[in-house]
């Protein structure tokens, strides 16, 4: 059974009620950039809801030396990402603090990499420190070491913001979210839901 042009056409004129009755703006994106102790950049992102809650979402560090114990140092640019289409990010308003441990490895009590990241949001700076530490074979593979970056301060100013782009994650507690797209037919279909 094929449903007619009035029925078809009923259903986009729902979603697109549903779809529009969402908040026209879904908070902010604001940008963070500052400084390493060490003297190089570091970038983050924090989406501001329009319901007053902070997720943080990205935080990068360029130009990281990782020094092992034999004297080697790599060095590495690191970015962490917090949020997905469907997650905000690391929640990081009203005064709580982003402290993260991060550790993985081949097995469950020996840890090849380890991460520590804090830091605090306000409205116009952001400062916090990170340690990246890892296990690593010795020069002629014989022994293993520790290699690290030790720990570095980070300061950074607010540099600016957009409107959020409408997504299930930037949505404000309690809204659902529909996203609409045209097929290759041309026809507009319904290509996500997320209930309230």
């Amino acid at each position: 059974m094929r449903p007619t042009r009035t029925a078809t056409a009923t259903l986009v004129a729902l979603l697109l009620v549903a779809a529009l009755a969402t908040p026209a703006s879904a908070g902010q994106h604001v940008r963070y950039a500052g400084e390493q102790s060490t003297g190089e950049r570091v970038r983050a992102s924090v989406l501001q809801r329009d319901g007053g809650r902070w997720y943080l979402q990205r935080l990068g560090f360029s130009s990281v030396d990782i020094v092992c114990e034999e004297g080697q140092t790599e060095t590495f640019g690191i970015a962490f990402g917090f949020g997905t289409r469907r997650t905000p990010g690391y929640r990081v308003d009203e005064g709580r603090a982003l402290d993260k441990e991060y550790r993985s490895g081949f097995f469950e009590d020996v840890s090849f990499l380890y991460v520590r990241l804090t830091g605090t949001f306000r409205w116009l700076r952001a400062n916090g420190t990170f340690v990246f530490s890892l296990g690593a074979l010795t020069e002629d593979g014989g022994d293993s070491q520790i290699c690290t970056s030790g720990e570095i301060d980070w300061t950074a100013q607010r540099t600016g913001s957009r409107p959020a782009r409408l997504t299930a994650a930037s949505m404000p507690e309690g809204v659902g979210f529909i996203r609409l797209r045209l097929n290759g037919r041309g026809e507009l279909e319904v290509a996500e839901i997320v209930e309230p």
